[in-house]
């Protein structure tokens, strides 16, 4: 690991150079960290994406993650693999809300379809079942973007393992 003297001096010829909305980005990491330290996030993905996670109902989960610089692709548009990512967290958490504390699912197969480019503040995505058996979950997931427009659409097939 670098050490802290080279962090710092490192860190401050970066923020030097940068613009401010770059600035603005590099703010928040502290605090994304700090979040995931105190266990406010268990892991360091959540962390950084920020996701606010609720049951809409005992059959749909919803994920929103609020969009910034560090989401965006070249284009400055939502960067397909956030989309995805965010469909994953959003099936894969309606699957494991359902499962025994000994028991989590995976990620076995997923297929995105992109159907606009992600803008605004956020995007939200609802999962719902499609099939479900002792270890394999067949699921769906719809991004939409602040305006209720559809973003992209994938499914998702989990397998359960147990924790040891």
């Amino acid at each position: 690991p670098m050490k802290k003297k080279k962090w710092i001096e490192q860190l401050s010829s970066i923020w030097d150079q940068a613009t401010e909305e770059e600035k603005n980005f590099l703010t928040t990491i502290p605090e994304r960290i700090q979040s995931y330290q105190n266990g406010t996030y268990q892991l360091l993905i959540d962390a950084y994406l920020q996701p606010t996670r609720k049951w809409l109902n005992e059959d749909t989960y919803e994920v929103t993650i609020p969009l910034h610089k560090g989401t965006e692709n070249l284009l400055k548009i939502t960067h397909g693999g956030v989309t995805a990512t965010l469909l994953d967290i959003s099936m894969g958490s309606l699957v494991n809300g359902l499962l025994p504390e000994n028991v989590a699912a995976v990620t076995l197969e997923m297929k995105v379809n992109y159907i606009k480019p992600g803008k605004g503040p956020f995007l939200r995505c609802e999962a719902r079942f499609i099939s479900r058996s002792k270890r394999i979950f067949t699921v769906e997931g719809t991004v939409y973007d602040e305006k209720e427009k559809v973003v992209a659409h994938g499914t998702g097939t989990f397998y359960t393992i147990t924790n040891s």
